[in-house]
């Protein structure tokens, strides 16, 4: 979900092979496109970059580069490629436009897999009531996010993530991140969760959803 905090190990073996390879004119130009999808994880040199005021910028990612053999012993190459779209372009956009960058270099692209952004308004009375849960149990002032990474909430009409989540708190060195091993939580937090349950069920409760 973010790509320009990380180095993309795909991306630096085309730029070696393009600078060191010597073949020919049609794996240039397909290395050449694979320099496109790898050198930019905002969808720039491939004519998709775009971005809206609650996902921020389309991010795209090179995953798994496969060399596969025919029986007639030719082979191609295949490129799985990852978009996490905001809400001003569409999946039938980014495959036309995709479509149409691969047939530039003989090559074809197929989308496989699609969800739209789900997006719940931060303005919203069921997000509201949530964050005014928060707020007036721990005096906060905090806000709603987004991201651009898969969540559960999709699964639902009208949900979002809501949890007890605190990463700017200091924790014991031994506490592991979410997800990963030892995940911990403390009994202060815990109990604290249970009073904005609480709250927020009720002003859930209130409202006609």
């Amino acid at each position: 979900s973010t790509p320009e905090l990380g180095r993309d190990a795909i991306g630096i073996l085309v730029d070696y092979l393009l600078e060191n390879q010597d073949g020919s004119d049609a794996e240039t130009a397909f290395l050449e496109l694979l320099q496109k999808l790898h050198s930019s994880s905002d969808g720039s040199k491939l004519g998709i970059a775009c971005c809206d005021e609650h996902f921020g910028s389309l991010t795209v990612v090179g995953g798994m580069a496969r060399f596969n053999k025919t029986t007639f012993d030719k082979g191609y190459i295949t490129q799985t490629v990852d978009f996490r779209y905001p809400t001003t372009i569409t999946a039938a956009q980014i495959e036309q436009r995709m479509s149409e960058v691969a047939a530039e270099v003989g090559a074809t692209f197929e989308m496989l897999h699609d969800k739209e952004p789900f997006l719940m308004q931060p303005d919203s009375p069921a997000v509201r009531a949530l964050l005014d849960a928060y707020n007036e149990v721990t005096g906060e002032d905090r806000q709603g996010v987004t991201s651009k990474g898969g969540t559960y909430a999709r699964m639902f009409s009208t949900g979002v993530s809501f949890g007890p989540e605190k990463p700017w708190q200091d924790v014991p060195a031994w506490v592991g991140g979410m997800h990963g091993p030892d995940e911990g939580v403390s009994e202060e937090l815990l109990k604290q969760a249970f009073a904005v349950y609480v709250r927020a069920i009720g002003k859930l409760m209130q409202l006609d959803l």
